[in-house]
């Protein structure tokens, strides 16, 4: 099978994408392969395949297949990058697809955790933020960030602000959460427990002018953050990840304004569903 050696404008070649992956995610020995799927074709040669379209979803589902079949043209295949792929069916997919991966490193870095695109959002002085790390016997797992925001906030105001930035309507807040109190600094966590509520509590700031916002709400956790008398807000961790779907959404835009970048937020297809779908194909 032979390949056009055309090179359309704008486009970033299988190659380009995989290290534009690996700069915004940096691997992790202890991660899935960022190739979680890789053409066979004979000849297949990662520089001199162009991409045209991207589909974008935390995982495969039933609407991930249909858009990539949609958009193959003959040896013209869109690429797919999966959050947690682990139930992709491969035989559902077109031929001579690439789909590339990240879990660990993506929940690190693009959901509420160490995230320091979101903290800016949220108005955080990230420069003079602090990284919480160690998590579960890994001292290098980076789990957040708490600093302090530009500007003084009402918690009804920041709340606003995290409802539109992670398109969520119902957050859940903790009983010590007022919507006038004022709220001078802010952790974002990817756990919450009581060792990762003492562990965001500043000096300078007091626990109950100090926000906790993570994704699940925890028992344990709630409990804690109440003995501080320290706000928190949960969105829930499916809206994390698809926060960090869209950022990789735009990133993608501006960096090859030409490639066509398709997202698709549904829930995961049950394995049963994806078989009739196989079916349905043959």
């Amino acid at each position: 099978m032979s390949f056009s050696l055309k090179t359309p404008e704008g486009l970033p070649t299988h190659a380009q994408l995989v290290d534009f992956f690996n700069k915004v995610l940096p691997p992790n020995v202890k991660d899935i392969p960022l190739l979680y799927h890789v053409p066979r074709w004979p000849g297949y040669n990662a520089s001199k395949i162009y991409v045209h379209d991207i589909v974008l979803s935390v995982t495969p589902t039933l609407g991930v297949y249909a858009k990539l079949r949609q958009l193959a043209r003959g040896t013209r295949k869109a690429v797919c990058f999966l959050h947690r792929p682990f139930q992709l069916d491969r035989k559902a997919l077109p031929k001579g697809s690439l789909v590339l991966a990240n879990h660990k490193r993506f929940d690190e870095l693009l959901t509420v955790g160490y995230n320091l695109a979101l903290a800016s959002r949220l108005g955080m002085v990230v420069e003079r933020a602090t990284c919480i790390q160690g998590y579960k016997g890994d001292p290098e797992r980076r789990i957040g960030i708490v600093g302090p925001l530009g500007q003084v906030e009402t918690l009804e105001n920041l709340a606003q602000t995290i409802s539109a930035e992670l398109c969520v309507a119902d957050i859940h807040k903790n009983s010590q959460s007022t919507s006038s109190q004022t709220i001078q600094a802010v952790a974002l966590m990817n756990a919450f427990g009581p060792d990762e509520v003492s562990r965001v509590i500043l000096e300078e700031v007091s626990p109950r002018s100090l926000l906790y916002l993570t994704g699940q709400p925890r028992d344990l956790g709630l409990r804690a953050a109440e003995t501080f008398r320290m706000p928190s807000i949960c969105v829930g961790h499916r809206p994390a990840e698809e926060w960090g779907i869209r950022y990789l959404e735009s990133s993608l835009h501006q960096t090859w304004p030409n490639l066509a970048v398709h997202t698709v937020f549904e829930d995961e297809s049950p394995p049963e569903t994806q078989s009739v779908l196989i079916e349905a194909k043959s």
